[in-house]
């Protein structure tokens, strides 16, 4: 898995921008939980955006789809973490598009898989994939931060408790996307490509062939 991973992100990735301008976008915020109590999952996001001057939040339970692909096992919080942190992107991705990011989570091994692109564990080593190829294709740059549990304002959507979102933050909600049931068993090139603005690149639809030559040095219409 992690070699299909990096093969499929260095012949897709995006070219890398540094922007050298002092009128750079400000950051949006992030912070994402899950909860996992009697068997049930339940993700929160809650969104910042300075240029908006307006919060966001969403939440959901762990689609059954996806549940079927975590390993057997009684406690799926790390797992439910990571598909958390995901969703935020997947719902809302042309606020992300070629922004910044600060963002916080209160699960120190869900920051670990997200930040070094690893896990030990095959299902969350997909959701990592994913995440991180769907990064790629919004060309949105992230820095992860540790937020205690009870600082982490993510926690109120995670729990379905929304009076502060709403009244003290005007909070909006957002509808909750996470990729569908046939997204997890394709080619991992397409979690890249469904991030792109016009989705999926005509050339490279049905195709296998990568050039072998440089990005710069390819001749461009």
């Amino acid at each position: 898995m992690a070699l299909k991973f990096f093969i499929t992100l260095l012949n897709n990735m995006p070219d890398r921008e540094i922007i050298l301008s002092h009128l750079t976008r400000p950051s949006i915020l992030v912070w994402s939980d899950a909860s996992w109590e009697h068997g049930v999952g339940w993700l929160g996001f809650v969104v910042y955006d300075p240029e908006l001057c307006r919060f966001f939040y969403s939440d959901s339970g762990v689609p059954q789809h996806v549940l079927d692909f975590f390993v057997r096992k009684k406690q799926k919080i790390g797992q439910a973490e990571i598909l958390a942190a995901c969703m935020v992107y997947t719902s809302m991705p042309d606020l992300f598009r070629g922004r910044s990011v600060i963002h916080w989570i209160d699960n120190t091994s869900a920051i670990s898989c997200l930040l070094h692109g690893y896990s030990g564990k095959l299902d969350s080593a997909l959701l990592v994939n994913a995440f991180h190829l769907f990064g790629a294709g919004l060309r949105v740059r992230i820095h992860f931060e540790y937020v205690e549990s009870k600082a982490n304002v993510a926690d109120l959507p995670s729990r379905q408790e929304f009076t502060y979102l709403l009244l003290s933050l005007a909070a909006k909600r957002v509808p909750t996307i996470i990729l569908p049931a046939d997204s997890w068993t394709r080619p991992l090139r397409h979690f890249l490509f469904d991030a792109l603005p016009g989705g999926p690149p005509a050339h490279k639809r049905g195709s296998r062939k990568r050039s072998r030559t440089p990005g710069h040095l390819r001749l461009k219409p």
